[in-house]
């Protein structure tokens, strides 16, 4: 069973995870933090790497390198937190590095991966000038990462 991802976004937040570049909607980006202390939570998800205190809210910190089948986090390679807005709520995600905002072309070539024969299409590899761009559709991935 496959899902068609929501159309381009006009720009995304690129960022790095092991070496390759990944980008999401801005829109669902609130912001980008260098990498707080974390505080673990006991008998969490393997993907719930802990929480955050941001400004008085707790913040769920998700590994977003198990969400995508990548080597788990790692405190010596993780440096940035994305937070991102999904379902009305606020979590963040640990990231090697954070590049630029990037306007994307609506027209510009596109090919869906998908995690596996029975996940939805979570990513678009965006063909961005000289480098590709995995775009990924967080709704898809933080839906279906329980």
């Amino acid at each position: 069973m496959s899902e068609v991802m929501t159309p381009l976004p006009e720009r995304c937040v690129s960022f790095m995870l092991d070496g390759e570049c990944f980008g999401v909607d801005v829109l669902q980006v609130r912001e980008v933090l260098n990498r707080p202390e974390l505080t673990s939570v006991p008998g969490a998800s393997r993907v719930c790497i802990g929480v955050v205190n941001l400004r008085g809210r707790i913040l769920t910190v998700m590994d977003l390198r198990q969400l995508l089948g990548l080597p788990a986090f790692s405190a010596d390679n993780s440096e940035h937190l994305l937070v991102v807005e999904h379902a009305g709520r606020m979590l963040g995600l640990i990231v090697d590095a954070v590049g630029d905002v990037v306007n994307l072309n609506p027209d510009a070539e596109t090919t869906t991966h998908t995690r596996g024969r029975d996940t939805p299409d979570v990513m678009k590899m965006v063909n961005h000038g000289e480098r590709f761009i995995a775009l990924l559709d967080m709704d898809l991935l933080l839906e279906n990462a329980a």
